[in-house]
């Protein structure tokens, strides 16, 4: 079982998301808030990141950066789109 950290705008996408990763057995936490993020991190430490490329708060590219500075080691992520 792996720990995933789905980050997401879209509800939809999350629940889906969510609800595959779950059947297969893995714990999938989400941060839906560029401001909810840094207290995510403090306190927990994904296997997997799924992040959506198309952020209103901030583009996906700049939060996998902020993730990488934050943790400051190698961090697996997956940059997704709906496009």
């Amino acid at each position: 079982m792996a720990r995933i950290l789905v980050i997401d705008d879209s509800p939809t996408v999350v629940l889906s998301m969510s609800r595959l990763l779950l059947g297969d057995g893995h714990l999938v936490e989400t941060v839906h808030n560029v401001l909810d993020l840094p207290a995510y991190l403090r306190d927990s430490r994904p296997d997997l990141v799924l992040l959506d490329l198309e952020m209103p708060s901030l583009p996906g590219v700049e939060w996998a950066a902020f993730m990488r500075r934050f943790y400051q080691q190698r961090l697996s992520l997956v940059i997704h789109s709906d496009r």
